[in-house]
Protein backbone atom coordinates (compact mmCIF):
# COMPACT_ATOMS: atom_id res chain seq x y z
CA UNK A 1 0.00 0.00 0.00
CA UNK A 2 1.36 3.27 -1.15
CA UNK A 3 1.65 6.12 1.42
CA UNK A 4 -0.37 8.28 -1.24
CA UNK A 5 -3.38 5.65 -0.86
CA UNK A 6 -3.21 5.78 2.65
CA UNK A 7 -3.26 9.56 3.38
CA UNK A 8 -6.25 9.62 0.80
CA UNK A 9 -8.11 6.98 3.08
CA UNK A 10 -7.63 9.19 5.86
CA UNK A 11 -8.06 12.02 4.48
CA UNK A 12 -11.84 11.11 3.53
CA UNK A 13 -12.28 9.22 6.75
CA UNK A 14 -11.57 12.84 8.55
CA UNK A 15 -13.87 14.00 6.62
CA UNK A 16 -16.69 12.27 7.91
CA UNK A 17 -15.90 11.73 10.83
CA UNK A 18 -13.42 14.91 12.03
CA UNK A 19 -13.16 14.25 15.86
CA UNK A 20 -12.60 10.39 15.15
CA UNK A 21 -15.72 9.09 17.20
CA UNK A 22 -16.24 6.21 14.72
CA UNK A 23 -13.28 4.91 13.19
CA UNK A 24 -9.46 6.51 14.17
CA UNK A 25 -6.14 5.79 11.93
CA UNK A 26 -3.32 4.92 14.16
CA UNK A 27 -0.72 5.52 11.38
CA UNK A 28 2.10 5.06 14.01
CA UNK A 29 0.64 1.63 15.61
CA UNK A 30 -0.56 0.68 11.84
CA UNK A 31 -4.06 0.00 13.26
CA UNK A 32 -7.13 1.20 12.42
CA UNK A 33 -9.97 1.53 15.42
CA UNK A 34 -13.64 1.24 15.70
CA UNK A 35 -15.54 2.72 17.88
CA UNK A 36 -17.19 0.17 20.88
CA UNK A 37 -20.69 1.17 19.40
CA UNK A 38 -19.84 -1.05 16.49
CA UNK A 39 -21.06 -4.57 16.74
CA UNK A 40 -18.15 -6.70 15.66
CA UNK A 41 -17.10 -10.67 16.10
CA UNK A 42 -13.46 -9.83 15.27
CA UNK A 43 -11.08 -7.39 17.46
CA UNK A 44 -11.61 -3.69 16.60
CA UNK A 45 -8.02 -2.40 16.25
CA UNK A 46 -7.43 -3.94 12.58
CA UNK A 47 -4.00 -3.65 10.90
CA UNK A 48 -4.42 -0.87 8.23
CA UNK A 49 -4.95 -3.20 5.00
CA UNK A 50 -6.25 -1.71 1.75
CA UNK A 51 -9.58 -3.54 2.42
CA UNK A 52 -9.85 -2.50 5.58
CA UNK A 53 -9.67 0.83 4.45
CA UNK A 54 -12.54 0.44 2.58
CA UNK A 55 -14.19 -0.88 5.36
CA UNK A 56 -13.86 1.90 7.56
CA UNK A 57 -14.63 4.30 4.98
CA UNK A 58 -18.16 2.56 4.02
CA UNK A 59 -18.89 2.87 8.28
CA UNK A 60 -18.07 6.17 7.90
CA UNK A 61 -19.99 7.10 5.00
CA UNK A 62 -22.96 5.23 6.15
CA UNK A 63 -22.85 7.05 9.70
CA UNK A 64 -22.58 10.51 8.25
CA UNK A 65 -25.18 13.18 8.60
CA UNK A 66 -26.28 12.22 5.09
CA UNK A 67 -27.19 8.50 5.33
CA UNK A 68 -27.32 8.53 9.03
CA UNK A 69 -27.29 4.93 9.58
CA UNK A 70 -26.30 4.41 13.78
CA UNK A 71 -23.18 2.86 14.11
CA UNK A 72 -24.70 0.22 16.49
CA UNK A 73 -26.49 -1.00 13.24
CA UNK A 74 -23.22 -1.30 11.04
CA UNK A 75 -21.64 -4.73 12.02
CA UNK A 76 -18.61 -5.16 11.53
CA UNK A 77 -16.86 -8.53 10.52
CA UNK A 78 -20.29 -10.88 11.34
CA UNK A 79 -19.30 -14.65 11.81
CA UNK A 80 -21.94 -17.06 10.65
CA UNK A 81 -22.76 -20.79 12.12
CA UNK A 82 -22.98 -22.95 9.10
CA UNK A 83 -22.68 -27.02 8.07
CA UNK A 84 -21.21 -28.78 11.67
CA UNK A 85 -22.87 -27.91 14.70
CA UNK A 86 -20.30 -25.01 16.05
CA UNK A 87 -18.83 -24.22 12.69
CA UNK A 88 -18.03 -20.18 12.41
CA UNK A 89 -16.25 -20.38 8.69
CA UNK A 90 -18.56 -18.11 6.55
CA UNK A 91 -18.17 -14.08 7.57
CA UNK A 92 -18.73 -11.03 6.06
CA UNK A 93 -17.51 -7.34 6.14
CA UNK A 94 -20.38 -5.39 6.51
CA UNK A 95 -24.18 -6.53 7.64
CA UNK A 96 -26.74 -3.46 7.71
CA UNK A 97 -29.72 -3.56 10.24
CA UNK A 98 -32.47 -2.19 10.01
CA UNK A 99 -34.81 -0.94 12.79
CA UNK A 100 -35.84 -4.06 14.12
CA UNK A 101 -32.60 -5.28 13.72
CA UNK A 102 -32.82 -7.61 11.05
CA UNK A 103 -30.72 -7.74 8.05
CA UNK A 104 -30.80 -4.84 5.75
CA UNK A 105 -27.95 -5.40 3.60
CA UNK A 106 -25.10 -7.92 3.44
CA UNK A 107 -21.53 -6.49 1.80
CA UNK A 108 -18.60 -9.15 1.38
CA UNK A 109 -15.63 -6.70 -0.19
CA UNK A 110 -12.98 -8.37 -2.23
CA UNK A 111 -10.72 -6.60 -4.68
CA UNK A 112 -10.67 -6.92 -8.33
CA UNK A 113 -7.68 -9.19 -8.01
CA UNK A 114 -9.18 -11.37 -5.29
CA UNK A 115 -12.79 -11.68 -6.40
CA UNK A 116 -12.01 -15.15 -8.72
CA UNK A 117 -10.31 -16.95 -6.65
CA UNK A 118 -12.40 -16.09 -3.58
CA UNK A 119 -16.00 -16.20 -4.97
Amino acid sequence: MTDKLLTWYKSQIESLDPKGEIVQIDTQAALIIYCSEIPSDESRQRPITPEELVHALIICILASTEFQYPVGKLYHEKHFAHGSKGSLSDEVDILILDSDNLAFAVWELKSAKDFQSER
